[in-house]
């Protein structure tokens, strides 16, 4: 009689079992104990029951952990897609429609990004990445009137042609291939961003400011902050990465000299040597640079250097706080004077165990002297800004902008608006 109740036992279990694994082990030991307890099966009948349960559970866990590997396999090589959207509203003096500057309007309301990232695992070593930019599709078609004179004899005629001066476009913001072999041997062949400084390669879909290039971006870097060429790279874990690479300098495919440009950056973590540092990153970039176009084979395109160097501190201190000092220093744009750029940005978040969750405080200062040999020349610019995120995909940013030059002061302060949306 015992053993028919032991397999009727068995077979109750194994019912639980399917139905699922924690109705069974939380069900599983006090019915066995009761069962033990009125005197219907023995003890070691009890342990047969619970390693026939073990059995089983530990069969349905290995079958799923071995679908979850074969999933995630096949995940792995699907094309992945994502990126972001920002729509802005910008005002200032050249975008009010009583500029006294003839020409200058331009509608306050515009798509500053509308970016696409496609990446595909190709095998377990190699992807590829290819990151349109469609904002520009958005932008009117621009025509100038041009005056032509002929002096072809007999005749000498004038006359005025239109000219396109800017054509709506799709740019392309990343297209590469990666090799990934281990942490210390990488690299990446194509067009991907400069490995200078912490702004140069912060994405825009995470600046505080986004709207407002730091100096150094708009004046040494060609106006890009991507480029052509080959990339080595090493990242151990979090706590320290190496970039060097071989760049056409130009932000566009074709070179316009036999030159390349060589840049290395080095960046640690503050707990690679401490855990109190965890959060802390340092950073130094090296920049040699050579601007010109060979037009001749006697002409040698100048050579210069850049330098920067970077502190970001992002962790909780009784709140969570954002803040960066970055200093940049070297050349100019034509490697001609000499320059410097200092930068920081702190962004702090103290509402967040309140009802005003998501709403961030944020503050910008930026110095920068175009020409460190001359003097008055100076710019500084004020940033103050809120920012509000209600959702980890939205962001809503709104920031007020106050340059000073030296010496006359102008009056082009900027307010800044914009939505944006990650998918």
């Amino acid at each position: 009689m015992k053993y028919k109740n032991v397999k009727t036992i068995i077979y109750m279990m194994i019912c639980l079992i399917c139905s699922g694994r924690i109705i069974a082990q939380n069900v599983a030991d006090p019915l066995l104990n009761k069962l033990i307890e009125k005197g219907v099966i023995e003890s070691y009948e009890a342990q047969e029951v619970r390693n026939e349960i073990s059995n089983v559970i530990k069969k349905q866990l290995d079958e799923e952990k071995k679908k979850e590997e074969e999933q995630k396999n096949k995940d792995k090589y699907k094309l992945k897609t994502g990126g972001y959207f920002q729509l802005m509203y910008t005002l200032d003096e050249t975008t009010s429609p009583v500029s006294s500057q003839p020409g200058h309007y331009r509608d306050p309301i515009y798509i500053r990004r509308a970016r696409v990232s496609f990446k595909q695992q190709i095998a377990d070593w190699i992807s590829f990445t290819l990151t349109p930019e469609f904002a520009k599709c958005a932008d009117p078609l621009e025509v100038s009137n041009t005056t032509v004179v002929s002096s072809t004899s007999p005749y000498r005629t004038t006359q005025v042609v239109s000219r396109i001066s800017r054509v709506p476009t799709v740019e392309l913001k990343g297209a590469y291939v990666e090799f990934n072999f281990n942490y210390f041997l990488n690299f990446r062949l194509g067009q991907f961003n400069q490995p200078f400084g912490f702004e140069n390669v912060y994405s825009s879909s995470k600046k505080i400011f986004p709207n407002d290039a730091v100096q150094y971006m708009n004046k040494n870097v060609l106006h890009s902050d991507y480029d052509f060429g080959l990339l080595y790279f090493l990242k151990y874990k979090k706590l320290a990465s190496l970039e060097l690479a071989a760049l056409n300098g130009t932000t566009y495919q074709r070179e316009t000299n036999n030159k390349k440009d060589l840049l290395a950056k080095v960046v640690l973590s503050g707990d690679l040597f401490l855990s109190v540092l965890k959060g802390v990153e340092v950073s130094y970039s090296y920049y040699d640079r050579y601007y010109g176009e060979i037009i001749t084979s006697t002409v040698t395109p100048k050579n210069g250097q850049h330098y920067n160097a970077y502190i970001k501190l992002e962790k909780t201190l009784l709140i969570p706080v954002f803040l960066t000092f970055e200093y940049v220093w070297g050349k100019n744009e034509t490697l001609v004077k000499d320059v410097e750029n200092l930068i920081t940005t702190l962004e702090i978040k103290p509402f967040e165990k309140t009802i005003l969750k998501g709403l961030s405080p944020s503050l910008r200062y930026e110095s920068w002297d175009p020409n460190k040999n001359t003097s008055n020349d100076e710019l500084e610019v004020y940033t103050i800004g809120l920012n509000y995120y209600p959702h980890k995909n939205v962001r809503l940013l709104l920031d007020y902008r106050m340059p000073k030059e030296k010496p006359s002061d102008l009056a082009n302060n900027r307010l800044n608006f914009m939505v944006q949306v990650s998918y």
